[in-house]
């Protein structure tokens, strides 16, 4: 009786010690997981603050911003990461960007703008958007991707392109500028964090909906995660299909939630000064 009491006890134990390994590997795989999302995160936004100086340091330099590149274009491609051929305009060449936005601006902006809503300073087709020109700003190609192996959108108001963007629209000038960055998409453009932004750099986060997907020895194509955020879709100016919409030159940046993880990065005019005009 006693052989078998204490065969007993010994396999509840063993099944103690199964239960408690089991509740410790699950925690440390959550542990791990959530760690892996931050480290990834960090990554993304230590390689945008990269990107964010190379674009500072050719600003410097060369008085005007670079173009994007085409975001279609795989690695292996002589043209990948090079900015587009037209300055000022960033369209009509090879490479070009791939999107400008429309004549119809969702926000019916134009009088936020005043006396810039006529030639040459309308609201409509100011800005394109293609992928970070890695080879034009002297950058390893790893920087044309996010962490979780998307391209990272570059959209610019193509004004700043030109040959002397940077003399003819000084730190003063309040006309250069018409990405608008805003809380949420349903936000109006009067309480957007900034209709003046000058570039914005947007990464589609882990879940890459609407990101174009690294690709060495073909078209990079767009992810469809199938996102029925709002502000994503906004971001990706896609649908829930990762089918293209209407690029509108606006964009959402918000902390991340359930359903939105989206990193967005911009810079105005007046944060885009050089050392000479601090003198």
């Amino acid at each position: 009786m006693k052989k078998y009491a204490l065969a007993a006890f010994t396999l509840i134990e063993l099944s103690m010690v199964v239960m408690v390994a089991s509740l410790m590997t699950a925690g440390y795989l959550r542990y791990a997981t959530v760690r892996k999302d931050t480290d990834s995160v960090t990554a993304t936004n230590t390689s945008l603050d990269v990107i964010e100086t190379a674009l500072q340091n050719y600003r410097n330099t060369y008085g005007r911003l670079p173009c994007p590149s085409d975001l279609t274009l795989a690695e292996n491609t002589a043209n990948f990461g090079i900015e587009a051929a037209n300055k000022g305009s960033c369209r009509g060449g090879t490479p070009a960007a791939n999107f400008v936005n429309s004549a119809a601006d969702p926000d019916a902006a134009q009088a936020l703008y005043t006396s810039e809503n006529t030639s040459p300073y309308a609201i409509a087709n100011q800005v394109v958007v293609g992928a970070v020109p890695t080879k034009t700003l002297m950058l390893p190609d790893k920087y044309a991707y996010d962490s979780w192996g998307r391209k990272i959108f570059y959209s610019v108001d193509i004004r700043s392109t030109g040959n002397g963007a940077f003399l003819a629209y000084n730190s003063s000038n309040s006309i250069i500028g018409a990405i608008a960055v805003k809380n949420t998409a349903s936000d109006t453009l009067a309480n957007a964090l900034t209709y003046k932004a000058i570039y914005a750099l947007t990464s589609p986060g882990k879940n890459g909906h609407g990101g174009y997907v690294r690709n060495f020895g073909a078209t990079s194509v767009l992810f469809d995660y199938g996102s029925t955020d709002a502000d994503e879709q906004k971001n990706c100016h896609c649908n829930s299909s990762a089918a293209a919409t209407a690029f509108d030159r606006i964009f959402v940046q918000k902390n991340k939630t359930n359903t939105f993880d989206d990193i967005v990065r911009y810079k105005t005019r007046m944060q885009l000064i050089s050392p000479t005009e601090l003198q």
